[in-house]
C-alpha cells in the first residue's frame, strides 16, 4: 500500500508539473496545443484542399521519377514526364501557393484516435513538395532563377506548416520536405542565374525555418499520445484495446476486446502505472536532450539508449514499445540543421558573387559581417562549416554523422556498390558548379 501510494504521487507529481510548464498531458489537450487557429487564420485547411486536388496517380506512385543532380543534362523523354506531372497538378500546386501566404497552420486531427491517429495530410503535402521541386527544375533549365527560387520557398513554407504538430513523424516528414527544398535549391543556383533580392528573401525564409525545434515540439505531443496509451492500459483496459485494434484491417489479427475492465485487484497490482512512471521519467530526460539541440545533444545520445536498456531489463513493457521509436531524434535534428545551414551559406555566398563580378570568395569569413554575423556552426561539432573552391564552383559543408572531415565528399547514391565501410564516410554538401 505504501508503494503504490509513493507510486501514484509520483505521477501525479510529474504530471502536475507538465501542466503547470502549459504542456499538454493527454489527448484533449493536444488537439488546442501549442494554439488554437480559426478558421479564417488557417492555412492548413488550404492546404488540406490543395491535396484534394492533386491527381490520384501522383498521390499512389510519387511520380517515379528522379530529377538529374546539379547541372546533369536531361533527357527529352524525363522533361516531359517532368512538365506532364506539374500540369496535371497545375491547380493543386496554385492553391498551395495561396495557402503559404498563411503564417499559421493547425490540421485538423482526431486526437483522441490517441496511437493510432491517422495523419492523411502527411503524403500529399510530401507529393506537394515534389512537384514543387519539379517545378522549380522547370524554370531553371529556362533561365528563369527568379521563378524557381519561389517554388522553393513555397516549400518551405509547406513544411513549416507542420511546425506546430505535435506528433514526432509529422515532424520527421517536414525534415523530409526540408532536405528535398535544399536539394531543389542547390539544382537550381547551378542552372540558373538569380537576383540579389531573390536572394535574399530564400534567406529570410532559411533562417527562420531553421530557427524552429521542430523535434522539441515532437517530443512534447508523443509523450501525451503514449502516456495517456499506458494510463489507459491500467484504468480502461477496454478503451485501450479498441484503439488498439483500429490500425489493423485484418480481423484475426485484432485482440479480442474483454467483457469488461479488470476489476479491483488489477489496479491493485499497478504493473501499468509503474510502467507510466517509468515513461513519464525517460521522456523527461528525451525532452532536455532534445531542447538543448545539436552539438550538446548528439553528446547525450547515449542516455537515450541507456533509458531504452532500462525499459526492456526492468520489464516497463509500454516503454520498451515506444521509447526505440524515438531515439535518434537529435541525430535527425542535426542532419536538417547541417542541411539549412549549408543552403543558407551558400546562398550568402551568391550573394557575395553578385556584388563582386562574379567572383567566389577564398573563406566564409568573408562574409561576414555583410551577409551574415558569424560563419554558421556544424550542428556535428560546434565549429564553422567548411569551404572549399573546386575546379567547377565551390563546396560548403558539414562533417555529418560520422563526426569526421571527409574533405566535403557527397553521400554515394544508393545505387552506387562501394565497400559497405566507405558507405558511411561521407559530409553533408551543397555544391555549385558553372
Amino acid at each position: 500500500m505504501v508503494w503504490r501510494w509513493q507510486l501514484r504521487r509520483e505521477i501525479s507529481i510529474r504530471i502536475n508539473a507538465i501542466r503547470a510548464a502549459g504542456l499538454p498531458v493527454n489527448w484533449e489537450d493536444l488537439s488546442k496545443w501549442p494554439c488554437e487557429v480559426s478558421d479564417a487564420e488557417n492555412g492548413a485547411l488550404i492546404y488540406t484542399n490543395a491535396i484534394a486536388h492533386l491527381h490520384s496517380d501522383g498521390v499512389t506512385d510519387n511520380y517515379r521519377f528522379e530529377l538529374p543532380p546539379r547541372k546533369e543534362a536531361i533527357s527529352t523523354e524525363l522533361r516531359a514526364s517532368i512538365f506532364a506531372a506539374v500540369e496535371t497538378n497545375k491547380e493543386a500546386l496554385d492553391i498551395a501557393v495561396a495557402a503559404s501566404l498563411y503564417p499559421k497552420s493547425h490540421y485538423p486531427l482526431n486526437y483522441m484516435e490517441g496511437p493510432a491517429l491517422k495523419l492523411p495530410h502527411l503524403t500529399g503535402l510530401k507529393q506537394i513538395v515534389r512537384l514543387l521541386e519539379c517545378e522549380a527544375f522547370l524554370c531553371a533549365d529556362k533561365g528563369k532563377g527568379e521563378d524557381a527560387l519561389k517554388k522553393i520557398e513555397t516549400s518551405l513554407k509547406i513544411a513549416r506548416s507542420l511546425d506546430g504538430e505535435p506528433i514526432l513523424i509529422s515532424q520527421l516528414t517536414a525534415a523530409g520536405l526540408l532536405a528535398i527544398s535544399c536539394q531543389s535549391l542547390e539544382r537550381v543556383l547551378c542552372r540558373a542565374p538569380v537576383s540579389s533580392a531573390a536572394l535574399e528573401a530564400l534567406s529570410a525564409e532559411l533562417v527562420s525555418t531553421e530557427s524552429t525545434n521542430r523535434f522539441l515540439t515532437g517530443m512534447i505531443g508523443e509523450r501525451a499520445i503514449s502516456g495517456e496509451f499506458i494510463r489507459l492500459a491500467q484504468d480502461d483496459v477496454r478503451k485501450m484495446v479498441e484503439i488498439s485494434n483500429q490500425g489493423i484491417s485484418d480481423d484475426e489479427e485484432k485482440t479480442g476486446l474483454p467483457k469488461a475492465n479488470p476489476g479491483i485487484s488489477w489496479r491493485c497490482l499497478g504493473f501499468f502505472e509503474r510502467d507510466r512512471n517509468f515513461f513519464l521519467r525517460a521522456m523527461e530526460t528525451n525532452i532536455a536532450i532534445v531542447s538543448l539541440t545539436p552539438p550538446a545533444s548528439l553528446s547525450l545520445t547515449n542516455e537515450s539508449d541507456k533509458l531504452e536498456a532500462q525499459a526492456r531489463h526492468g520489464f516497463y513493457l509500454m516503454s520498451s514499445l515506444f521509447l526505440p521509436s524515438l531515439s535518434h531524434t537529435s541525430l535527425r535534428d542535426a542532419y536538417v540543421r547541417a542541411s539549412l545551414r549549408t543552403s543558407f551559406t551558400a546562398v550568402a555566398i551568391e550573394r557575395w558573387r553578385i556584388t563582386h563580378n562574379g567572383m567566389t570568395p577564398d573563406s566564409l569569413e568573408s562574409l561576414v559581417p555583410d551577409f551574415f554575423v558569424a560563419v554558421p556552426l556544424d550542428p556535428y561539432d560546434g565549429r564553422p562549416l567548411r569551404f572549399k573552391k573546386t575546379t567547377k564552383g565551390y563546396v560548403v559543408y558539414s562533417i555529418g554523422p560520422n563526426r569526421q572531415d571527409d574533405g566535403g565528399k557527397e553521400r554515394p547514391s544508393r545505387s552506387t556498390h562501394i565497400p559497405a565501410a566507405e558507405r558511411n564516410q561521407f559530409d553533408i554538401t551543397f555544391s555549385v558548379e558553372r
